[in-house]
């Protein structure tokens, strides 16, 4: 496995190969989804195979990796191939002041939103078993600590 990072810039249709800092553990089978100036990486196996359940954010801004806290509870567990992907109001995206671990008060989930759920999706993957999920799981941003709920579907 490897353990670099590379960003292809599309106005130049160039590969630049990007010096990170900070702690995560190598791993491979795992998704990406964006959330404000962070990249988060959830997922996968690691270099023994064994499936991996914490989640790194990497600041675009300074390309350091952080732990993201989770509060305790039921998550989807370790996954591999499965979908992320991030659903948050545009309105709320793109102002400064909402972050991964910020949403200020005026910007509350509920009184902001029309969408019944809003944050970092996950559906479906290969559990350690072998079998399919079914589930699909929200990643609720823009708090400290992040918190999976298990969408009604």
């Amino acid at each position: 496995m490897m353990n670099d990072l590379w960003i292809f810039n599309i106005i130049t249709m160039e590969w630049e190969q990007i010096t990170q800092s900070g702690m995560y553990f190598i791993r491979k089978r795992h998704s990406t989804a964006m959330v404000s100036h962070f990249m988060l990486m959830y997922g996968g196996v690691n270099e023994e195979g064994k499936g991996i359940t914490d989640i790194y954010a990497l600041n675009l801004n300074d390309f350091k990796w952080l732990a993201c806290p989770i509060a305790e509870g039921e998550g989807p567990g370790p996954l591999t191939h499965f979908s992320m992907t991030t659903v948050i109001h545009p309105d709320r995206a793109n102002k400064k002041q909402f972050s991964l671990f910020k949403n200020p008060a005026e910007m509350k989930y509920k009184a902001f939103s029309k969408l019944k759920m809003e944050g970092v999706f996950v559906f479906g993957g290969r559990k350690p078993n072998g079998f399919a999920s079914d589930k699909l799981w929200v990643l609720q941003v823009g708090q400290k600590p992040l918190q999976w709920l298990l969408a009604d579907t």
